[in-house]
């Protein structure tokens, strides 16, 4: 967010509203339409993905945030429902910032935080655990989405 200017930046500290959290609570629900990116100012979440295997269900963690991290955008920048729950391991505050508001305020960095976001999805595949951040980074940099319909041959 260091490439906001500064009314982007007022226009973020208007925008934003405090949410508390109890450890346990599930900030984020995999599956749903997500109308939230959220700034965690103190506590810890983890990202947890839920799968399943014949009739049972499967979670694994993914990820984890503490304080001074961020998380929720991808499913805006994406527009696509959310990929992942995102629960508080403890008493959590959170700034939430609504969709509109997202958009229409950080739409000049959309395409890094794209990027940073692709990165940190690749942070939680185990082939790529041995690469460096700045590795993922260019594989992240350097992907391409492809759209493909129900049915259609993908190699």
């Amino acid at each position: 967010l260091s490439d906001l200017n500064e009314k982007q930046l007022e226009l973020l500290g208007v925008a934003l509203k405090r949410e508390k959290y109890e450890n346990g609570d599930r900030i984020i629900t995999q599956g749903e339409h997500g109308v939230k990116f959220f700034f965690l100012l103190n506590g810890h979440v983890v990202v947890n993905q839920r799968t399943f295997k014949g009739a049972k269900e499967v979670v694994r963690k993914v990820n984890e945030y503490c304080t001074g991290d961020y998380f929720g955008e991808g499913a805006l920048l994406q527009d696509a429902p959310r990929m992942a729950d995102v629960v508080a391991v403890e008493n959590c505050t959170c700034l939430s910032l609504h969709r509109d508001d997202f958009h229409h305020i950080l739409g000049d960095v959309q395409t890094e935080m794209e990027t940073q976001f692709r990165a940190r999805v690749l942070n939680g595949v185990d082939l790529l655990a041995n690469l460096t951040d700045e590795e993922r980074y260019e594989i992240a940099a350097a992907l391409v989405v492809e759209t493909f319909e129900d049915g259609e041959s993908i190699i």
